[in-house]
């Protein structure tokens, strides 16, 4: 049994995508397509220019609703206790003020739900005694809403480190003949 030749199937391909595109020329020509009208031009130019908007809103909401967005936002908020500017003016004001050295300071913020995020601005201080506190502000932001409650100060043992927990001070304790518990 022979097997038939590669090319002449190739050929009823391409005669057939022909044969297709021929019925689909007739077909519009038959129906009586035409130049498209002014009214379809501009309706068509509306509904791009209105997809387009839409494009540019949903990047929007996308970047508003990101950490990044969230920080923008407080930053960008009326300031508290009736100070003039917004809430980055304030913080550095407040920070000006403070006695000692100012070191490390940043913005962060954490995701709390679909649009809730919590903002930190948290700094270091070092006084003149040197000793060293972290301290810092929290906002509530509501990035649907575009709402930003607060601020609250933060306590310094809220940002503290963790304590060490029982089997690493064990770990140090073995490693380290210097180190005890009592």
């Amino acid at each position: 049994m022979k097997m038939p030749p590669a090319m002449p199937r190739k050929k009823t391909r391409l005669q057939a995508m022909r044969a297709g595109l021929s019925i689909v020329c007739l077909g519009m020509w038959i129906s009586g397509c035409g130049p498209v009208a002014d009214d379809d031009v501009h309706f068509i130019d509306d509904r791009v220019g209105s997809r387009e908007a839409d494009r540019a809103l949903m990047r929007h909401m996308t970047q508003i609703n990101s950490i990044e967005g969230a920080i923008e936002l407080v930053q960008m908020a009326m300031a508290p206790d009736d100070f003039e500017g917004n809430t980055k003016e304030w913080v550095a004001y407040r920070r000006d003020r403070i006695d000692g050295d100012v070191m490390l300071p940043q913005w962060e913020g954490q995701r709390k739900g679909a649009h809730q995020f919590e903002v930190r601005y948290i700094h270091t201080v070092r006084d003149f005694d040197y000793r060293i506190l972290k301290t810092g502000y929290r906002w509530q932001v509501n990035t649907l809403l575009k709402e930003v409650d607060g601020p609250e100060v933060i306590d310094p043992e809220d940002l503290a480190p963790p304590p060490r927990s029982l089997p690493d001070l064990k770990l140090l304790d073995e490693s380290d003949d210097s180190f005890s518990l009592e």
